[in-house]
């Protein structure tokens, strides 16, 4: 499954983070250095592909790259700034 940013997506440069104000939820999502790779290096990956990303940056295991990865993705899904080609299927 590959997800990517929706097209309306606005996101603010705050100098080391980036600030996204969620559609669907009325909340502005802070994307630290890492969230920030993983939003980025969408669209269109897969959670292994945004888990690579993550390694080539960051010093840090497979497993937890691939769960920052799985978490930002459901987060932002929920704010409704992402979506899945699953949700094309719905």
């Amino acid at each position: 499954m590959t997800h990517s940013a929706v097209a309306n997506a606005i996101v603010r440069d705050l100098e080391n983070d980036h600030a996204l104000p969620g559609p669907r939820d009325g909340e502005i999502h802070s994307l630290n250095p890492t969230w920030g790779r993983v939003w980025f290096t969408l669209p269109a990956r897969t959670p292994d592909e945004l888990a690579n990303a993550l390694l080539s940056k960051f010093d840090a295991s497979r497993a937890r790259a691939l769960e920052d990865a799985q978490t930002l993705i459901a987060v932002l899904q929920g704010a409704g700034l992402v979506s899945s080609d699953d949700d094309l299927t719905d």
